[in-house]
């Protein structure tokens, strides 16, 4: 009788070990594949923000339609906030699910996790670059513009009024006095406007405006 006691004693030890067993294989499982998925997730988020690292710099915002560009520029920057958000709420969800389960975060996790995060701050730092040149763009196309039609509109006049053969000569006298003092405001013009010009040549894509 002590015997099948002692038998039946290890029979359940046995069953708990395999019971304790079974248990300790399914939560490393589930380990396993919430690990699996973080990694999957990071390796999406990062692989979009890799395309904003290569798309954002290359973005071109020199063209002639700045309306247009400034458009298609906050597109992006739409986009890129959205996947950066993204990375920061994966981040934090995923250190916060280790840190409430008491769990040391693992490395890989870890260093994948900071990788996420330099890379959002490098194209963070791009586009507000990106921003910076399309700033500048807008600026200089719009003093070229300016001073192009003020220059135009001004020799428009002073031919005008040069060749107007009804005036009398001390009329013409007095337009040909107005128009030499106007020359040195002009000849500012024209040094800006030469200016913006070499810059936007220097930088646009398109060979027909650039003629």
């Amino acid at each position: 009788m002590r015997q099948s006691s002692q038998y039946g004693d290890r029979v359940q030890r046995r069953v708990r070990f395999i019971q304790l067993l079974r248990e300790k294989l399914t939560k490393a499982k589930e380990e396993l594949d919430t690990l699996e998925h973080i990694q999957a997730a990071v390796g999406v988020v990062h692989k979009n923000l890799q395309n904003f690292q290569a798309e954002v710099p290359a973005f071109y915002v020199w063209g002639e339609n700045i309306g247009t560009t400034e458009v298609l520029l906050q597109n992006i920057r739409c986009q890129l906030e959205e996947s950066i958000s993204e990375g920061k709420a994966l981040s934090t969800k995923t250190k916060e699910r280790y840190r409430t389960s008491q769990q040391l975060l693992p490395s890989d996790i870890s260093e994948q996790l900071t990788s996420l995060e330099l890379l959002s701050e490098t194209i963070s730092g791009a586009m507000e670059e990106k921003d910076r040149e399309l700033k500048r763009a807008r600026t200089v196309r719009g003093d070229f513009k300016r001073d192009v039609d003020e220059v135009q509109n001004w020799l428009q006049k002073a031919e005008l009024k040069v060749q107007d053969r009804s005036i009398e000569p001390v009329q013409l006298k007095e337009y040909l006095a107005q128009i030499q003092s106007e020359i040195g405001s002009i000849s500012d013009k024209l040094d800006c406007l030469t200016k913006n010009g070499n810059v936007i040549c220097g930088q646009i894509n398109d060979a027909e405006e650039k003629e």
